[in-house]
């Protein structure tokens, strides 16, 4: 479900979308309308998660998160990340709020020598806030983002079976008869070989951002797109997604123009699209998901702090969390979130993160003040319980 926990917040004017018309495999097409999450001014100091009463003492035996070697470049709004063979992947992202500056390159960790690099070879389109995957061959699909003032309609590859400095490529940017999906702050997942992207704060052809449910699929193939028909229970972006086997996940985020934080989940089948998923303990802006063997996890992200009679949040901003929560197994609507007493080394939100069993998940700088000013150069991995 969804809490009204209304945030006190300036957000940026919203502008009509412009038309724009897709161009196959060019790099894409931009629209105004981006939001940046740098302008949300809550009221109130900052209160980190670690200053809290722990929950649920007891939790799941073996696993923790700890610290790994610094990013060399820090940078927040990466909104996911990729995972293959060994490597972490962080591509663009928002290095400060002023202008602001975009990362233009891919961040890459090396599990084996403990040790992060930057690709030369920049992005086609720097964007922040893009839907992240990884398909079976080691591909990451970079799709839609902002690029520091517009909404992106693009689609981006990054393969990772190519030398460093010659990955970079583009395929079809998501449009429909012409009306392009533009976005930021969506999900993406590849089940059988399909993409799936959905969600996010944007438009379909020349309509008002908002957050969207929407659910298009992409064909490797053909390189087209189609829409699946399907339609998220809530519409959200700046949500936690990801997925495990067969299914894609998403958790928490926020709907239209960020004024409510959400704690719903949902599970999305290809067959049967979206069903809601149990409820999250606490509201969550900005988390990671991963799925793993055991389950599914949420970490990190910001929770209203204070709640008004009326359920409206009060002058206390929000938390930052540095709080795990499992989902065991696939998942479903019967199952629930259990805080498992493991904790990020630093609360922090609007982070990069990657799946990785067994090496992982992975989690990467993002901001640990309620402002949304800075970005971290930490990083940090949970190795799973056994």
């Amino acid at each position: 479900m969804k809490l009204a926990q209304k945030l006190l917040a300036a957000m940026l004017p919203i502008f009509v979308l412009l038309l724009a018309v897709a161009n196959r495999g060019t790099a894409g097409v931009h629209a105004a309308g981006a939001v940046d999450y740098a302008t949300l001014q809550p009221e109130g100091g900052v209160l980190f998660a670690h200053n809290l009463p722990l929950a649920n003492q007891g939790g799941i035996m073996g696993g923790s998160w700890s610290s790994i070697a610094n990013l060399t470049q820090s940078v927040k709004q990466v909104n996911g990340g990729g995972y293959h063979q060994g490597v972490v992947y962080i591509p663009g992202g928002i290095v400060n709020s002023t202008g602001p500056v975009l990362h233009n390159g891919v961040s890459y960790y090396t599990v084996a020598t403990n040790r992060w690099r930057v690709d030369v070879q920049t992005m086609p389109v720097t964007v922040a806030d893009a839907a992240i995957c990884t398909d079976n061959a080691g591909k990451l699909h970079v799709i839609n983002g902002m690029d520091g003032t517009n909404l992106v309609s693009a689609h981006q590859i990054y393969d990772t079976a190519h030398p460093i400095g010659t990955r970079w490529s583009t395929a079809a940017a998501p449009a429909i008869s012409g009306n392009n999906y533009f976005s930021q702050g969506s999900g993406c997942v590849v089940i059988n070989h399909v993409l799936y992207l959905f969600g996010g704060y944007g438009a379909i052809g020349a309509g008002s951002p908002a957050a969207l449910g929407t659910t298009w699929a992409w064909d490797k193939n053909t390189d087209t797109w189609t829409d699946t028909g399907f339609t998220m229970n809530e519409a959200r972006y700046w949500m936690g997604y990801g997925q495990k086997t067969n299914h894609g996940y998403v958790a928490g985020g926020t709907d239209d123009n960020g004024i409510t934080a959400m704690d719903s989940s949902e599970r999305f089948d290809p067959s049967t699209g979206w069903a809601s998923g149990p409820t999250l303990p606490v509201s969550l802006l900005g988390p990671g998901l991963v799925g793993t063997e055991t389950g599914v996890l949420v970490f990190g992200g910001g929770s209203p702090a204070a709640l008004g009679q009326d359920g409206v949040q009060g002058g206390g901003g929000y938390v930052l969390q540095n709080t795990t929560y499992l989902c065991s197994l696939a998942c479903g609507p019967a199952a629930s979130w259990t805080d498992v007493n493991r904790y990020l080394i630093t609360s922090r939100w609007f982070f990069g993160w990657a799946g990785g069993p067994p090496d992982g998940p992975f989690l990467a700088g993002g901001i640990n003040t309620v402002a949304g000013l800075g970005s971290l150069k930490s990083a940090e991995r949970f190795q799973n319980p056994q």
